[in-house]
């Protein structure tokens, strides 16, 4: 069985966490560390949105183009 997602996200909520506390770095400086790794995920989940958009509608085009060619041999 897979791990669910909920225990996933659990688990790398508390690593990063653990990852944080072990640096020894002052939160002045965690901070803008945190805030490039949040803006170049954030950039990325940006992307992956947008090709998943956009392949979604190359298929439904591709359906409904498939679709049109059928219908019009049919006649």
């Amino acid at each position: 069985m897979e791990k669910p997602i909920t225990l996933k996200i659990k688990e790398t909520k508390q690593n990063l966490v653990k990852a944080l506390n072990e640096s020894e770095l002052p939160l002045f400086i965690l901070e803008p560390i945190l805030k490039d790794i949040y803006m170049e995920t954030k950039a990325e989940n940006l992307k992956q949105a947008q090709t998943d958009e956009y392949l979604y509608l190359k298929e439904i085009k591709g359906d409904a183009d498939e679709n049109n060619k059928n219908s019009s041999s049919g006649h």
